[in-house]
Order: structure tokens, then C-alpha cells, then sequence
């Protein structure tokens, strides 16, 4: 029998030397589960299969490493495989895979995911203590190699994985796709905490249990900046509907799910199947959000009304630019801007928080352009703007752009965060756009945000309150709030702690002051 410990990685790495912790909000594991499930039903051989969730804790480096410790003696497995979702997370990779091989040098450790996909060769080349990566999606590959007589041989050999040898030779991985979504069977959640993932459920605050669902894969379009057609592929794949909504079903009456979180990457794109979905969604009283955006173009009125009765409390809209030059030539987003205010209208009157996606810094981009962004956002009243910055990671159009203009440092993209700018142009610097973003997000969301400008405080406290316990040195939230609470008559103790809060935080932070005096809210 095989036996295979799949760590779950969190977005980032946390930063001990400051006390800071990893604070990613715990997700379903949702690609490891897809892959365990399919092993445990399709393998020749018995196999076993744990999962450690290392983004379900708030979890220190190195209390990462004892976790992994304590499993390996546990388990004692033959693989370990490293999902890994997002570049920040890099640098887990090596203390992680070294943990394990100071256990055991006979187990094989692999890494898998978009950093798996797209950094491979910066990742064998750095991390000695780590076997092989795997192309794209995992489930018919680690297949083969647990079918496999020889777990080294099958890596050297297969398709999708890649070694250092191999990457010496010159090999190119190639994935190998589940084409029919419905072989893949039912999760097995039992393998996981159901009760760690959690949103909040209900007007009164209460939390319930949040599962995911991929119901496709695959994207036809070809943003610039997004890998997902090259790990997934450009060709659809689907879910049938009712394997959609048995699954959802079993998720409610056997784990316990109020809030689905449905993670795309186009729900939308069959417009009919997309509205059976969310018809027999409307049956099961949850909750219903979609984290990886929608794409405007699919949104009619009929479209806006079944998103509401499924059960979406918001409506999570992939904008990206306010300008149709940025979203045409630099993007290349088949967006046309005037659907987006229709959209946002026909998506309000169903009583929809909205939440846009943004983008900033993709080279050609110029001042004008983020000012009609942000004129876009005032003008339809975008509820909640989420601001990132244009990051090249490698598998993405935008890399080779920035590659064959020597806009960026390969060793600083490889950890790169899109909250943090790594493009350096002779027009724009890295350092210049990460500051502007930020002052785009403080001007469209705490100093110009519709909901505060309009008297809708009811709509937009739950956010402020959300921002001003975790970041509680955020002095616009507080600022914010205060204003939020006096239009809603809360306590006047409450609302002197914001305001109090706010004035020292301008008193003692000179970044903040700066910001104040930006926004003309203090004397410079």
C-alpha cells in the first residue's frame, strides 16, 4: 500500500522575526481533495491518504515545521506533495521538503500547483530537498505514479512531472487533463475540518461551515497577466448540473454547509447551464459567493435575479481597469466599459453588495488611465473596490512582455505578491505604483466610498468592522467608522473610540499623517 501526505500551503509566508503570522483566511483544500478522492476510488492498489491543512491556523514557520514533523512520524508516508498556490508562498518549499527529507531521504517530495506549473526550474534549481514538480492538474499524474512499480523511473519518464535531470535534458511538461469533470467523485471532506472553514452566515452575524466548488475549468480568454488557460487549458470542461447540485446537496446534508463559495474561473460562460445551477441552488436556503469574480459580458437582468435567489449576499465583478485602452490593448479583456453600469444596476436592484476587481501598473498604463478607474468607480458606485498591482508571473503573457523589455528582476518576481510592485519601466517604477494602488484603495473605499457619501451605512459598517479589527493601526478605518456610526446613531463611546483612535494614530504614524494631508483631511 501507498501512502501519500499532502500539505496544504498558506498564501504566504508568515515573518517570524516580527511575530507576524500567516492570517490567510482558511479555505477548503479543494485541489488536494479533488486528488485524493480520484486516487482512493481509481487506483490499482490500495492507497492512503492524509491531508494537513497549513493554512487552517494562523501558524508560525516553524510551528509549520513541527506540524509536518509530528505527521511524518504519524504516517510514515512514501510521497508528500506541496500544494502551492501563490508565489509569496515560495520560500516554504525548501524548510518544508527539508523537514521531511531529515525524516526520511526515501520519501519523495513534490510540489504541485501554480508555482509547481509555472517556477519549476527556478524551484529544482534552488531547492535540494526537493524531487519533482507537477505540471498543472494533478489528479491523472499521481495516479500514474501510485499505479507505478517505480515512483523515481515515473517521475524521470511521465509527462507532466519534471526532476532535475530531466530539466538538465530540456524537458517541457505537458498535463494531462481530467476531460470529464463528473469522474471525479464526491469529495471526501472527512479527510479535512469541515468546522475550520467558516464564513459568516446569516443578518446576525453568526458563522457557519464554507466549503468550495470548481463546477468547470478551464478559460477561453487570454489576460494578460493570468496563467489559468496555460495550467487548465483554453477549452471549457464542465461539471454536469446535477452532479453540480447533488454534490452542493451532500455538502449541506452531510458536512453541514451554509455558505458555498463557487471558484471558477468563467461560471458564467454557458449562460443556460449557469442558470440551471443557480435555479436549483435557490432550493437549498445557503448562502452563495463567487471568490474568483464574475465576468460582466454573462450578467442580464435574468442572470442578476437567480444570483440573488441562489443565495449571493454580493456580487464579485472582474472589472480590472475603468479604461477601455487599458482593458483593450494592454489587457486584453473582452470588455466593453458600457455593460458595466447596466450590469452594476441590474445587480443592485436585487439589493447585491457589489465588489470590483482592479488592476494597476500593466506597462502602458498611464496616470489618465487609473483616474478614469477611478472616475468608473464613482460614477456606478462601486460598493467595495479591490485594488491589486499587475504582477509577471512567469507563465503569463505579461512576463515575457516585462522579460523582453527588462522590466523586472527574475529573483524578486519569483516571490512576488500583487500588493507589492515588481515592474520597473521608464515611465513607472515599481515603488511608485505600489504607493499610488494604495492611495487608489483608500480614495475609492474610506474617503469617496458610495455607501458613506450616500448615508447607506448599514451596507458598508460589517467591512469597516472587518478592516478595523484586523488591521487596528488602519487609521481611514477608524475614521471611517466613526462617521458610519454617527450616521447610525451608535453609542457615543463607540464613536469617540474611533475617533480617538484615528487622531492618534495621525498623532504617531507620520505615514498616516501623510495620507491625511494627501486627501486634504488635516493642514500640511
Amino acid at each position: 500500500m501507498r501512502k501519500i501526505l499532502f500539505l496544504f500551503l498558506p498564501a504566504r509566508f508568515p515573518t517570524e522575526s516580527s511575530g507576524k503570522r500567516s492570517n490567510s483566511k482558511a479555505s477548503l483544500p479543494y485541489g488536494l481533495l479533488s486528488m485524493a478522492t480520484y486516487l482512493k476510488k481509481y487506483a490499482k492498489s490500495e492507497v492512503d491518504i492524509r491531508i494537513l491543512d497549513l493554512n487552517a491556523n494562523s501558524l508560525t514557520l516553524d510551528e509549520m515545521v513541527e506540524e509536518v514533523e509530528a505527521a511524518l512520524a504519524a504516517f510514515c508516508p512514501d510521497i508528500v506533495g506541496l500544494s502551492t498556490l501563490y508565489n509569496p508562498a515560495y520560500p516554504l518549499v525548501e524548510p518544508l521538503t527539508k523537514a521531511v527529507k531529515q525524516f526520511s531521504g526515501d520519501i519523495v517530495t513534490i510540489v504541485g500547483g501554480a508555482v509547481g506549473s509555472n517556477l519549476y526550474d527556478e524551484i529544482l534549481s534552488e531547492v535540494a530537498t526537493l524531487d519533482a514538480t507537477c505540471y498543472s492538474e494533478g489528479e491523472i499524474p499521481l495516479l500514474d505514479l501510485m499505479d507505478s512499480e517505480n515512483l523515481p523511473e515515473t517521475l524521470e519518464r511521465h509527462p507532466s512531472f519534471i526532476t532535475r535531470k530531466t530539466l538538465t535534458a530540456g524537458k517541457k511538461p505537458t498535463a494531462k487533463l481530467v476531460e470529464n469533470l463528473d469522474d471525479i467523485p464526491f469529495l471526501d471532506l472527512s479527510m479535512v475540518d469541515v468546522s475550520k472553514y467558516v464564513s459568516q452566515w446569516g443578518n446576525d452575524g453568526t458563522e457557519g461551515v464554507s466549503l468550495s466548488i470548481h463546477t468547470s475549468r478551464g478559460c477561453p480568454f487570454k489576460c494578460v497577466f493570468c496563467s489559468a488557460p496555460k495550467l487548465h487549458g483554453s477549452q471549457m470542461r464542465y461539471m454536469s448540473t446535477a452532479r453540480v447540485l447533488s454534490d452542493v446537496k451532500n455538502m449541506v446534508d452531510h458536512y453541514g454547509m451554509t455558505s458555498l463559495s463557487i471558484m471558477d474561473d468563467q461560471f458564467l460562460i454557458n449562460k443556460s447551464r449557469a442558470k440551471q445551477i443557480l435555479r436549483g441552488l435557490a432550493e437549498l436556503n445557503i448562502s452563495v459567493e463567487f471568490a474568483s469574480g464574475l465576468t460582466l459580458t454573462y450578467i442580464d437582468e435574468e442572470m442578476a435575479t437567480l444570483i440573488k435567489q441562489a443565495g449571493a449576499k454580493s456580487a464579485v465583478l472582474a472589472i480590472e481597469s475603468g479604461s477601455d485602452f487599458v482593458l483593450r490593448e494592454l489587457i486584453n479583456k473582452p470588455l466593453a466599459l458600457k455593460k458595466v453600469r447596466p450590469v452594476v444596476e441590474a445587480l443592485k436592484r436585487q439589493g447585491l453588495f457589489i465588489i470590483a476587481f482592479f488592476v494597476t501598473g500593466i506597462p502602458g498604463e498611464t496616470e489618465k488611465d487609473r483616474l478614469e478607474t477611478l472616475k468608473l468607480i464613482t460614477e456606478v458606485e462601486i460598493d467595495w473596490a479591490v485594488f491589486v498591482i499587475a504582477t509577471p508571473y512567469k507563465g503569463t503573457r505579461l512576463y515575457d512582455i516585462c522579460m523582453e523589455n527588462g522590466y523586472i528582476d527574475t529573483k524578486s518576481v519569483v516571490r512576488a505578491d500583487v500588493y507589492i510592485g515588481t515592474i520597473n519601466t521608464p515611465y513607472m517604477s515599481a515603488e511608485y505604483i505600489t504607493k499610488r494602488t494604495y492611495l487608489m484603495n483608500l480614495e475609492a473605499n474610506f474617503i469617496n466610498n458610495p455607501n458613506i457619501r450616500n448615508g447607506n451605512f448599514s451596507n458598508i459598517v460589517a467591512y469597516l468592522e472587518q478592516i478595523a479589527t484586523k488591521y487596528p493601526n488602519h487609521a481611514f478605518a477608524h475614521r471611517a467608522l466613526a462617521i458610519v456610526y454617527e450616521g447610525l446613531h451608535k453609542d457615543t463611546a463607540l464613536i469617540e473610540k474611533h475617533k480617538t483612535a484615528y487622531d492618534n494614530i495621525l498623532r504617531s504614524d507620520p505615514m498616516w499623517r501623510g495620507y491625511a494631508e494627501h486627501f486634504g483631511l488635516i493642514a500640511n
